[in-house]
């Protein structure tokens, strides 16, 4: 602050040119400038003031400007979207309006109908999203108990089959192994689709990125979609618009959550596909045994109800050697039955043999291609 300059007053007439020496001029000027700059305080505290109160006063002034601009020109989404339920209501009630004409009643229900397939598509990605994130959680844990499993199943592989099955039917034999090739075509199933998901999960985190890439570029274009302004339409369509908007934008983070999710579960998903694969190579290698003892166990019935057949013919035809030429033809052709199917019952054996070792070098061929492909 500038100090104030002391200017005598000047008296006029002859004493004019009196000296200022005459007065007491340097104390004179310490009073009036201590109380000029006292006097100038408050102001300078009101003005400080002032202005602060005006800086705060400023966004309030602007906003209602702004909000109105904004309510008249850009339809922004709803803050609160409106469930299912009610969005089909809404839905039923255009359906059955009488006032509307179709331009506008088709507007309204392509809006509706938008938001509501937006909301069906978020609950699901939302459901799939909570599935990835409990597989997070539980996947290292089923992982182990199935590393355990098989080591336990390796030091103790259980009784063999042969032994347990030799007291059985040649009925119940082949329904058994009629089971088995069963249980053994959906083990192989199984190991190809975790072959296709262990395989799909090398390349999916890159698709993941690029879809997450994609979704948020669709975000802009939905905000810049947001910022136009609104053309001349009723305030029905607005807000249904602006349900659809919103909708679509959610389903998006949703969908884009749903990414995220299966990112960070994907190390644990892939260890457990391995485990439950190997877990089902296990499982068909046992599977395959005891379907090969029982195809023995089954040859080895075959062979001997063969035979039995066999010498209950021949025994047959000596008590028909003297008996009526019709009985003796008929002993003739049954033993030429019996005999086919002793004949019969060496083929199969032989191809239960060559589709065994068809089996086994399928078997390594797959682990073959198995492990190429895994180091690859």
């Amino acid at each position: 602050m500038r100090r104030p300059v002391f200017r005598p007053r000047q008296v006029p007439g002859p004493s004019a040119s009196v000296s200022l020496a005459m007065f007491p001029t340097d104390r004179l000027l310490r009073r009036v400038t201590r109380r000029s700059a006292l006097a100038d305080r408050p102001k300078r505290w009101a003005i400080g003031l002032c202005l602060i109160a005006g800086l705060l006063a400023l966004p309030s002034l602007a906003a209602p400007g702004d909000k109105a601009a904004g309510d008249e020109s850009v339809p922004k989404p709803a803050a609160t979207l409106p469930t299912a339920g009610e969005v089909e209501s809404r839905i039923k009630l255009t359906e059955s309006a009488t006032g509307l004409d179709e331009a506008a009643k088709g507007a309204l229900l392509d809006a509706y109908r938008r938001t509501l397939a937006y909301l069906e598509s978020t609950a699901k990605l939302t459901a799939k999203a909570a599935q990835f994130s409990k597989a997070l959680e539980e996947a290292p844990i089923q992982s182990a108990k199935i590393r355990k499993q098989l080591a336990d199943d390796t030091k103790d592989p259980g009784p063999p089959e042969l032994a347990a099955s030799s007291g059985l039917a040649t009925d119940e034999i082949a329904q058994r192994l009629a089971k088995a090739q069963t249980a053994a075509t959906q083990q192989e199933t199984q190991i190809a689709d975790l072959d296709k998901l262990i395989e799909a999960s090398g390349s999916r985190p890159k698709e993941v990125r690029a879809r997450i890439a994609e979704l948020r570029r669709d975000q802009e274009k939905l905000d810049a979609e947001a910022s136009k302004p609104a053309s001349d339409q009723t305030s029905d369509l607005t807000q249904a618009n602006g349900w659809a908007l919103a909708a679509h934008r959610q389903a998006q983070l949703a969908e884009i959550r749903l990414l995220e999710q299966e990112l960070a579960s994907q190390g644990a998903r892939e260890e457990l596909y391995r485990a439950q694969r190997d877990q089902s190579i296990q499982t068909l290698r046992g599977i395959k045994d005891r379907q090969t003892q029982l195809e023995a166990l089954q040859a080895e019935r075959r062979k001997a109800d063969a035979e039995q057949a066999q010498r209950a013919t021949e025994a047959a035809q000596r008590e028909a050697a003297d008996k009526h030429p019709l009985v003796q033809q008929a002993v003739e052709q049954n033993a030429e039955i019996t005999a086919a199917l002793a004949h019969r019952a060496e083929q199969l054996a032989g191809y239960n043999d060559a589709l065994a070792q068809i089996d086994r070098d399928r078997k390594r061929g797959d682990e073959d291609f198995r492990g190429a492909r895994e180091r690859v």
